[in-house]
């Protein structure tokens, strides 16, 4: 599947490239979302120049310091003699965006250690739609099911925040993923999609219902696919000394499944 190279600030955050000013760049970018319409060719103009500041730091690697790139995302680049630097890079920008191991995961040779997962994140994908389309005729049944569907969403989360993410916090570094990498998704874990939940659990009203299981849904799409975005490829290549000491943080109940 076609993928988007990812913005210059995304890319320098996954590579764990460090270019003055990126983080100003970073900062910047939030105050404009406030902002927004006046300010959408400044901010254009900022991404512009961060691009350029890092097409001209990876330009001037040499071929191993590009192959350790490569290998933080499970390539192992084998090109042409006459390959030019530009190839190269843009091969890396490439491989390094946030949505192409979502799209191609099942190339990796190690596919199976994510296809559960993601297998489950499809599942609930669906069943989100469902109680959606409940949600437009019957009120009770939709209740229902979001019920059965929060309690998995509970037992989900508590596998990636107690097993997953804590093997990576305790084991993993910048070399592999960025330290805040997972701030956004706990916050999400513990505070946003509880209190989302807990509102339409409390719900009597089915106009009510119908509004809040669309921004429900809205979030919970987000949130699947920002999770995927950060830790297929980390999860993919991990060292087999690395997998072996994930599988210690599992529990029996999930030991078999991821």
């Amino acid at each position: 599947q076609k993928c988007e190279i990812s913005d210059a600030k995304d890319l320098c955050i996954r590579l764990n490239i460090n270019i003055p000013g990126a983080a100003e760049k970073a900062g910047d970018d939030q105050q404009d979302d406030e902002k927004k319409n006046a300010e959408d060719d400044a901010n254009d103009k900022g991404d512009g120049d961060l691009s350029k500041q890092l097409d001209d730091y990876l330009a001037k690697l040499s071929d191993d310091e590009l192959r350790k790139l490569f290998a933080r995302f499970g390539v192992a680049p084998d090109f042409d003699a006459n390959a030019d630097a530009k190839t190269k890079t843009d091969a890396l920008k490439l491989i390094a965006s946030k949505d192409y191991w979502r799209l191609h995961w099942n190339l990796h040779p190690l596919q199976k250690r994510v296809k559960n997962w993601l297998f489950v994140h499809g599942k609930y994908r669906e069943l989100v739609q469902e109680i959606v389309q409940t949600a437009g005729t019957d009120f009770q049944a939709a209740q229902a099911l979001f019920a059965k569907f929060d309690q998995k969403l509970v037992g989900h989360s508590d596998f990636e925040e107690n097993m997953l993410f804590k093997f990576i916090k305790e084991n993993l570094d910048a070399t592999v993923i960025a330290p805040d990498a997972l701030n956004e998704i706990t916050h999400d874990h513990t505070d946003t999609v509880p209190k989302q939940a807990e509102k339409m659990k409390n719900c009597q009203d089915l106009t009510e219902f119908q509004t809040l299981i669309k921004e429900y849904q809205e979030h919970m799409l987000v949130h699947l696919e920002k999770e995927e975005q950060i830790l297929i490829h980390v999860w993919l290549n991990l060292t087999e000394e690395q997998y072996k000491k994930y599988r210690e943080y599992l529990s029996w109940k999930y030991a078999a499944v991821y």
